[in-house]
């Protein structure tokens, strides 16, 4: 099968994540495909950051570098050398001690690659996007990934010790099965072992929407630059009057954001929402107990990591306020 070239605001980031989170239990990411991400935020404790902080614009370098991740403890990788040396030593601590490790770049980078290749064990596995040409020869096996829907098909490449491409490429095939059966519908699910150390497979929904799925992240998984980090279940705003908080691949598609604020916190007035800089309109509404919620219906445009702001009106007074958490609703 040939994958067709990827549409503008094309992501099969949910599909993908899903994908992985059941083939790879207990996974740990760090995704360097920002400003655009591939798996952060749908893979579940994906950290983030950038392959080349330098070679982006100054502007963009300004703002990824106030970004924190984990609820605020911790940079994106390439913006705090010790950080990012503690992940390319594979410090099991930076790993948040998982047994299986799984680095996502956005382009074939032979430097990153030699780096983390031999920071195991455990060996680390490498997403690369189809498109990415001249792969280095870092002794892997590779699963090749189609993966979108029979209309629309994006490619990418799994890197892998030779000696688990079998393993692997089985544990995906039992994985897709099993997604596609949940999901529902019509679906085409398979691929062959080539060779030990080449094998393909896809999943592919027969149907042109594609594979959409809620995301829910909670407070101590925000990506956000307020100086202090969430606690106790809460990012609270502190003396700060606004926040923006850092998303990553939203596929190109309606999506009901829902935010939750702690109403004890609320005082006055509710925050205002700002997408990617530009004020965006959002209804409040009564949640469970001690919630509110901020809502709104957005489209992304898809192709960068959506930047969301929070912002007290001075009548609010300054208190501030504190999130839970945020959902995405397809």
């Amino acid at each position: 099968m040939t994958p067709l070239p990827p549409k503008a605001g094309l992501s099969v980031a949910p599909l993908l994540a899903a994908l992985l989170a059941r083939a790879l239990p207990g996974v740990r990411a760090l995704d360097l495909g920002l400003p655009a991400a591939r798996l952060f935020p749908w893979l579940s404790g994906a950290l983030c950051g950038v392959a080349d902080h330098e070679a982006l614009p100054a502007a963009e370098r300004a703002l990824l570098g106030r970004f924190r991740q984990m609820g605020g403890s911790r940079p994106l990788f390439g913006f705090d050398l010790a950080a990012d040396a503690a992940l390319l030593a594979g410090a099991p601590s930076a790993w948040g001690e998982a047994a299986e490790r799984l680095v996502c770049l956005p382009s074939a980078m032979p430097d990153l690659l030699a780096e983390f290749a031999g920071s195991g064990p455990p060996e680390p596995l490498f997403l690369l996007p189809g498109e990415a040409r001249d792969l280095p020869d870092v002794g892997r096996g590779r699963i090749m990934l189609l993966l979108g829907s029979a209309a629309q098909v994006e490619q990418y490449d799994l890197l892998v010790p030779p000696d688990r491409t079998a393993a692997l490429f089985e544990a995906l095939r039992v994985a897709g099965g099993a997604l596609a059966e949940a999901a529902g519908g019509r679906w085409q699910v398979g691929g062959r072992l080539i060779s030990p150390r080449m094998a393909s497979f896809a999943v592919l929904a027969e149907t042109p929407a594609g594979f959409a799925s809620p995301l829910s992240i909670p407070a101590e998984a925000l990506v956000h630059d307020l100086p202090a980090p969430s606690a106790d279940g809460r990012l609270a705003s502190g003396g700060a009057t606004r926040l923006r908080l850092l998303l990553g691949a939203l596929p190109a598609r309606p999506w009901r954001l829902r935010l939750s604020l702690c109403a004890d916190t609320l005082g006055l007035a509710a925050p205002v929402l700002f997408l990617d800089g530009m004020r965006h309109p959002a209804q409040i509404r009564p949640g469970p107990e001690g919630i509110a919620w901020l809502e709104a219906t957005i489209q992304p445009a898809g192709g960068h990591a959506l930047v969301l702001g929070l912002a007290m009106p001075p009548e609010a007074g300054p208190g501030g306020f504190a999130l839970t958490g945020i959902e995405l609703l397809p």
